[in-house]
């Protein structure tokens, strides 16, 4: 079933994503690691916000698996079985199976219930829709 929703303003871990993926196209030899460290910490001076692990690990979990542009799919997370990588790996698998149309906004909290049901928003969906909606997702 396919969704149309409003489209929403990106995050701080959505812009944090979307510039760590700007980094690592312009310079290949920059790991996804390093360039997230150097995005957050220009998006937030909150070492809250800096040192949060669920929407890094979402973000890493899809440079794992190969699906965000121009990096290679690698060990980014330190642990193997991080769920949060499987939070944002099903929500891509939703999206690629068309539960939006390309182009259409995608609504985070819909795309979050669908996958996580009544967890809690730990911003993983903020990584996913921002990296889809800026065009960094491989599908």
């Amino acid at each position: 079933m396919q969704m149309t929703f409003k489209r929403q303003k990106m995050g701080q871990y959505g812009v944090t994503a979307v510039e760590a993926t700007k980094m690592c196209n312009g310079n290949l030899s920059l790991s996804p690691c390093d360039a997230w460290v150097t995005a957050i910490s220009a998006v937030s001076k909150s070492l809250t916000s800096i040192g949060k692990s669920c929407p890094k690990c979402a973000y890493f979990g899809l440079c794992e698996a190969g699906v965000v542009s121009n990096i290679k799919a690698g060990v980014y997370n330190k642990k193997e079985d991080n769920i949060n990588k499987s939070y944002v790996l099903g929500g891509y698998e939703l999206i690629k199976k068309g539960f939006v149309k390309r182009g259409d906004p995608l609504n985070r909290d819909i795309l979050r219930k669908e996958v996580m049901g009544d967890m809690a928003d730990n911003q993983q969906m903020d990584v996913l829709v921002s990296l889809w909606e800026a065009d960094c997702l491989i599908f």
